[in-house]
């Protein structure tokens, strides 16, 4: 009576001991499951301000007045950041956009504008992304000089470019 008595306990402990490991188990396949979704939160967030960037660069070239400034000593370059706080006033993240101008002459007459959005702080960044801008600066058509272009300042080309993790 005392051997089955002894095996019963020995099988509970073994069934519990069982149920213990799977239950371990699956608490650790759902935090990884959390991790990835706080990363995929990260990667989207840092999409939205690399495009951000972007157009806040058409709305200031549409909008505003001598946007972008003229050409400094041939270089066809223009940087500039803004960095975004939430509604509390917290930091969110920035965005830096590059103007490329070495190919708005003829024949190609763009502009090549490169945006990459950075969550966090800016010296350490949780997520990165960066995407890229063809916008036409041609207020004509290429074919027919005398007619207007219905793509002036519009983009022509968009792509986003590379994601990344802190600090990339």
């Amino acid at each position: 009576m005392k051997a089955t008595r002894g095996s019963a306990l020995l099988a509970v402990l073994l069934v519990t001991t069982l149920l213990l490991i799977t239950g371990m188990a699956l608490l650790s396949a759902k935090s990884s499951e959390y991790e990835e979704a706080a990363r995929l939160r990260q990667a989207a967030q840092a999409k939205m301000l690399a495009e951000s960037g972007l157009v806040d660069f058409e709305t200031k070239v549409i909008y505003g007045f001598d946007f972008p400034p003229p050409l400094v000593a041939d270089n066809p370059f223009f940087l500039y950041s803004e960095k975004l706080t939430q509604a509390d006033g917290t930091p969110l993240g920035s965005y830096t956009v590059k103007l490329d101008r070495s190919v708005e002459k003829s024949p190609h007459r763009v502009w090549k504008v490169t945006s990459v959005g950075s969550l966090g702080p800016s010296d350490a960044p949780v997520a990165t992304h960066t995407s890229y801008g063809e916008m036409d600066v041609s207020p004509n058509l290429r074919e027919d000089r005398k007619e207007p272009n219905p793509n002036y300042l519009h983009w022509v080309n968009f792509e986003p470019l590379v994601a990344g993790a802190g600090g990339g």
